[in-house]
């Protein structure tokens, strides 16, 4: 058991170290000031790589030069395609698509009440497993899964007579660095596939591979029997032992009866799964048969490209849909079309920064592509990266390490991922890596350090979680308890993604992880 004295050493260790990165981290702009930054730069650069060549690989090598933009032409595209640069941009459509449908799950009270379901009727022993597990799949409830699975941690390991901060820590843990991993496909999958999609386009050897929001699904959910373990391991033998001896306050069992499900959840949960298998017999009846009308009409297959895989977005949106409309009539939340026109308004309402962000960098990956830059940049990186033999996976484990890295600065998904993809996908690709490849190893690193970055969002609300049981927790206790687990993800999920490549398996449907 370690000693107060020996945990406030460690957390001041901690602390003069998030000092330092708090300060840079305050110092960053808005997102949205990045890629005007970012855009300036594009501008200003590509004046400089006007008279730079380069040949792209195939059976047919095409030559592209880079463009400057100062010049007539280039200040004028900024007007006359800025509604089109924005309205084009593919993450915009689909987000907003499926949040529609997913603002009537959560709004209704599905996902909270899905959510208490399943830590309910746990032996003891199997509670904190429970709770990993329900943590790394809780991303498919955005905000609401942050939140709740290490309030319901803290409740689950009292009730069973546990240190509850060590519960609060496995959920907020499990929930924040394993949120790629998952066995449903959410709304992140799509907004990253999206955004791949777009970076591709840029090389056609990329361009050809399938970039759907189920690209890296099959890799993912094997992922959360990877994570859940390790999760609990990390929870048993490093969290509970640190969190011995700790002065709790308060006595949080009494909570116990908020976890408890009402009749009228109970009830609406049964609608729900009634229509959510509907919706799925429903789509298999369209999709199974060889003459389904969900088939690609000449070849009727499924893969690569088909109405199937050409219609993810619109049924994930039907999915989430049907389900929040049964849970709420089944519940009573939802009275009548009144209620659903607000639930699915609520659902995007939380959208307007994604709104702000998309629409400049809709602008900063317009001009980008336009100057050639990427190209350029993919092509003459691919030339280093040969020149030192950093190639296959070798390659993909340090570009984790590095996003890694990235992460505890910058925690938006979709903001790094638009600055890196455009440069990464097509260099990786003209090294035999496919997008969906090199999606994978991004999802692993954007995940795992989450919880060690001190401009997190939801770092206040842990140390307030904290706090109810040890009014001494700071920032160096929160990150002291959670560095343990961001340690042994990275190092699980990497070894793990090594050893699924080795196998050759797929990362998803139609998608591999090396280019054909």
């Amino acid at each position: 058991m370690l000693s107060r004295k020996n945990n406030k050493s460690r957390s001041e260790t901690f602390g003069g170290f998030l000092a330092a990165v708090e300060r840079i981290g305050n110092k960053l702009p808005h997102p949205f000031m990045l890629f005007v930054f970012l855009l300036i730069l594009v501008f200003v650069v590509s004046y400089f790589i006007k008279g730079v060549t380069v040949e792209l690989p195939g059976d047919t090598p095409t030559r592209v030069s880079g463009v400057s933009l100062l010049t007539r032409a280039g200040f004028l595209s900024i007007f006359t395609d800025m509604v089109k640069n924005f309205l084009s941009f593919p993450p915009l459509g689909v987000v907003l698509v499926t949040m529609l449908g997913v603002g009537v799950a959560d709004e209704s009270g599905l996902f909270r009440a899905a959510l208490k379901r399943a830590v309910q009727g746990v032996p003891p022993i199997l509670i904190t497993a429970m709770i990993v597990f329900v943590g790394v799949n809780a991303s498919i409830a955005g905000d609401a899964g942050a939140i709740i699975t290490p309030v319901l941690g803290a409740v689950m390991f009292s009730a069973a007579g546990r240190n509850p901060m060590a519960g609060v820590v496995a959920g907020y843990a499990s929930v924040n660095a394993g949120v790629s991993a998952c066995l449903l496909v959410g709304s992140l999958d799509v907004l990253l596939s999206g955004i791949t999609e777009k970076a591709a386009s840029i090389l056609p050897a990329a361009a050809s591979s399938p970039t759907h929001p189920l690209i890296n699904w099959y890799f993912l959910v094997a992922a959360v029997f990877v994570l859940t373990p390790v999760g609990t391991w990390v929870t048993e033998k490093i969290i509970l032992p640190r969190c011995e001896g700790r002065t709790t306050s308060g006595p949080y069992a009494e909570k116990l009866q908020e976890t408890e499900l009402t009749e009228s959840e109970r009830r609406g949960l049964r609608f729900a799964g009634v229509a959510a298998l509907a919706f799925i017999l429903l789509v298999c009846l369209l999709t199974v048969p060889k003459n389904g009308i969900m088939r690609d009409p000449s070849t009727h297959k499924i893969l690569p490209s088909s109405p199937f895989m050409s219609s993810l977005v619109p049924l994930l949106f039907l999915f989430f849909l049907a389900m929040g409309l049964a849970f709420g009539y089944g519940s009573g939340t939802i009275k009548s079309t009144q209620d659903i026109g607000r639930f699915m308004g609520a659902g995007i309402s939380g959208l307007s920064g994604f709104v702000v962000v998309s629409f400049f960098a809709a602008q900063f990956i317009a001009f980008f592509q336009k100057s050639n830059m990427a190209t350029i940049l993919a092509v003459k990186g691919t030339e280093f990266l040969r020149t030192i033999h950093l190639t296959g996976l070798p390659l993909l484990v340090v570009f984790v390490a590095i996003v890694c890295f990235i992460n505890v600065f910058m925690v938006s998904s979709s903001a790094k991922w638009i600055i890196l993809a455009p440069v990464f996908v097509p260099m990786f690709a003209m090294l035999g890596i496919s997008p969906a490849g090199t999606l994978a190893a991004y999802r692993i690193a954007d995940s795992v350090t989450n919880i060690i970055s001190p401009v997190s969002p939801y770092l206040p609300f842990l140390l307030t979680m904290l706090r109810k049981y040890d009014k001494d927790a700071g920032v160096g206790t929160a990150l002291s308890l959670m560095l343990p687990y961001s340690i042994w993800f990275a190092i699980s999920w990497t070894v793990f993604f090594v050893m699924w490549a080795a196998l050759g398996l797929p990362l998803g449907p139609g998608a591999g992880l090396w280019l054909q």
